[in-house]
């Protein structure tokens, strides 16, 4: 049977595709980011921890080579250091308030051992969320006087303006949710130097002490001996 002259040339291409292809350098594929942690919404973030799918480094001291990320916290800096050949950590000198944003980004120059880059263009991040109620002044469900304030303190600063926006009072034999008033600097410095005057942190730095405090009172008077309820998670995250 006679083989037409077209089907013969597509042959011979096929051919010699799939001999390039055969003798052709396998790709290099990037060296990818396996365990990173943590991520999302988290808190008491003291250390940033990841595993690699192989070896990336040499072995030996590391303290020379470009780190595999750059690093964005804000105004709060971390110390990069190898675990070992896999695991890369970055340290915080301290637990990271509330209210800080962390994105790690794939450094583009850094290469494993192989010469292979990292997954291009990945992105990880967490957030460690808004201010926490640490304590409360008075404690909550105590019997308090006519015209009663609450003292907050708080893992961080809050917005004010969310605070008065989300945050009310509730009171027994009361239907409605009375509205909250945030009362002056000097009487919040008054009231806080009274349970925290002892502290290190309010003797040096009183100023940045007192912004995770709040001084709250309701916008009308209860009975003597009201239960008194604070209700502020939308901001306060409690």
């Amino acid at each position: 049977m006679k083989v037409s002259p077209h089907i013969f040339f597509c042959h011979k291409i096929l051919l010699l595709a799939s001999c390039l292809a055969l003798f052709a350098p396998a790709k290099v594929f990037a060296a990818k980011v396996q365990v990173f942690t943590p991520t999302g919404l988290t808190k008491e973030v003291r250390q940033v921890r990841v595993q690699f799918s192989e070896q990336v480094i040499p072995f030996g001291d590391p303290r020379s080579l470009k780190s595999p990320f750059i690093v964005s916290c804000g105004d709060v800096k971390g110390t990069a250091r190898w675990a070992d050949q896999k695991n890369w950590i970055y340290d915080f000198a301290e637990d990271l308030p509330a209210g800080v944003k962390c994105e790690f980004k794939i450094n583009a120059e850094f290469k494993s051992l192989k010469g292979k880059a990292l997954d291009e263009n990945r992105l990880f991040s967490f957030y460690t969320g808004g201010p926490s109620i640490v304590h409360k002044h008075p404690y909550e469900g105590q019997e308090l006087g006519e015209d009663p304030v609450l003292l907050l303190s708080l893992t961080a600063e809050p917005d004010l303006k969310s605070v008065m926006a989300h945050s009310y009072f509730a009171a027994e034999g009361v239907v409605e949710k009375v509205e909250i008033e945030i009362l002056s600097n000097d009487l919040k410095e008054k009231m806080v130097g009274n349970f925290y005057r002892w502290e290190e942190k309010f003797k040096k730095d009183k100023e940045n002490f007192l912004k995770k405090f709040l001084l709250l009172k309701a916008k009308r008077k209860f009975a003597n001996g009201s239960r008194l309820t604070f209700f502020g998670a939308k901001i306060l995250q409690l």
